[in-house]
């Protein structure tokens, strides 16, 4: 089993008897420079005091093996190419690899099977098309260990491509060979424990659409002009690897502002200040994700901090109405 510390720098190698390989990282907790906040809606008696970090912390920046991409791609070992620059190259080509993950019959590679009965190989029909990129693994993500609750855990099965993975995720191991032959390809699983499996269903999507507009719309309500704009973003060779929508967003306290108080709008019910603390532990939740595998994507990060953002300021709106 691979271990992986709070910051990892690299994997440690266990073995544990016929148990496959799997990427393990214990939840972090959001403790840098706690911000508090207070709620007395019925008096001292009943005051809520919660303690959020200011900001989300970043690991430093690691850049993806070399020997993980020639892994996915042999074609480009010992070419030189840079990573950022495989990574534009995979943007191009993301419809095509979508359209190849949405061909698989969900007969052949259901959303979820018992992590027990997760199978080493998956066999799946493909065709010859010049429109779909099949997918060549697939990623059973089940939650950490801190955070099993049952020997019938659930692992959640997301089909990925090899190269999308080992550019991108710069601490998940190479990924075993998988194949293509006679109309079926046999896709190897990869089991990787993460502090959160739902959380990655947004990771996943994001290291192929890179749209920071779906991103935020999967953690918080958002005001849908907002989100058409975000949506709205040209990507050119300037904007690729960063996102000029999300930090003018970021630099302007007015919009923020904004922002929070549509956000508590739509939480408004019996405990606004317990919905908000859920769409806090989504933000959470996914930024813990990132941080495991290893995504240094400057829009992914932009787009968490506006979230985190948003919501702290929603949470100090709510807490001075109490």
């Amino acid at each position: 089993m691979f271990q992986v510390p709070s910051h990892p720098s690299s994997f440690a190698t266990h073995g544990h008897g016929h148990q496959r390989p799997s990427l393990s990282l214990a939840p972090q907790s959001l403790h840098p420079t706690s911000a508090h906040y207070q709620s007395s809606r019925a008096g001292p008696s009943t005051a809520q005091t919660l303690n959020l970090p200011r900001t989300l912390s970043r690991p430093a920046y690691i850049e993806p093996s070399p020997a993980a991409i020639a892994a996915a791609a042999p074609e480009l070992a010992h070419t030189g190419v840079p990573p950022a620059y495989i990574r534009a190259g995979l943007r191009t080509q993301a419809p095509q690899m979508q359209a190849g993950i949405a061909a698989i019959p969900s007969s052949h590679l259901p959303r979820s099977m018992q992590k027990s009965q997760v199978p080493q190989v998956l066999p799946v029909p493909v065709r010859t098309s010049s429109s779909k990129m099949y997918p060549t693994h697939v990623l059973a993500i089940s939650q950490s260990s801190s955070s099993r609750s049952s020997g019938s855990e659930q692992a959640l099965l997301f089909p990925v491509h090899a190269l999308v993975v080992a550019a991108q995720c710069a601490s998940v191991p190479r990924l075993p060979p998988s194949s293509v032959s006679a109309g079926t390809a046999s896709l190897s699983v990869l089991p990787l424990a993460l502090p959160s499996a739902q959380a990655f269903r947004l990771l996943h999507a994001f290291l192929y659409t890179h749209s920071p507009a779906a991103l935020l719309q999967g953690l918080i309500p958002l005001p849908s002009s907002f989100v058409s704009s975000l949506a709205a973003q040209p990507e050119s060779e300037e904007n690729r690897e960063r996102n000029p929508a999300l930090e003018s967003t970021l630099g302007s306290p007015q919009t923020l502002h904004a922002l929070s108080q549509y956000l508590v709008s739509a939480s408004s019910g019996e405990n606004i200040v317990q919905a908000l603390m859920a769409h806090a532990a989504h933000v959470k939740e996914l930024w813990q994700d990132a941080v495991a595998l290893g995504v240094h994507d400057p829009t992914l990060w932009a787009a968490m901090d506006l979230a985190w953002e948003v919501v702290l300021g929603a949470i100090n709106i709510a807490a001075a109405s109490a």
